[in-house]
């Protein structure tokens, strides 16, 4: 595949969906999971641990950086604080997209309030808000990751995932 240099390289000539990438964390995801196998553009149990519990605002970020759709920003209400909590993007058609697939908004606030048991809200955003880093300019530090196979080959993987998903959803 062209536009993914790092990945093909990693593949070694296989389809990306057949390669093993372990991923380790130091910062476990919301649901405490430090060790990931991911399949780039597969998404499986740990792909879904990774981008819908630890860093979905990096796949909203290269989905919203892919098609320009807007973000679907969620926050959390906790002791009479709002506070991120989850993205995706939003659809020409109005749904949510993230790593769970295709979703209206309310269907996705539903999923996040059984998940953390506080109010949700969302709001769609032509850029995300306040203190959220841009993906694309994220370290290894900031990802809080000791093995996403090599930086770079991380940002080659989490824009795959975006390009399948984005693909999927037109």
């Amino acid at each position: 595949m062209t536009g993914y240099p790092l990945l093909t390289e990693y593949a070694c000539g296989a389809p990306f969906h057949q390669v093993t990438v372990p991923v380790t964390m130091d910062r476990p995801s919301f649901r405490g999971q430090t060790e990931f196998t991911l399949r780039p553009g597969t998404v499986t149990d740990d792909a879904v641990e990774l981008f819908g519990y630890a860093h979905c605002q990096a796949l909203a970020g290269a989905m919203h950086e892919l098609t320009g759709w807007p973000f679907a920003w969620f926050e959390r209400c906790k002791d009479g604080q709002w506070a991120f909590t989850h993205a995706g993007v939003v659809t020409p058609s109005g749904l949510m997209l993230d790593i769970h697939g295709l979703r209206t908004p309310e269907q996705a606030m539903k999923a996040i309030w059984a998940d953390i048991g506080f109010d949700v809200r969302w709001t769609p955003l032509a850029s995300p808000p306040y203190d959220v880093v841009p993906w694309t300019a994220w370290t290894d530090a900031s990802l809080g990751s000791t093995a996403w196979a090599g930086f770079a080959l991380g940002v080659e993987i989490v824009r795959y995932f975006a390009e399948c998903l984005c693909k999927e959803a037109r």
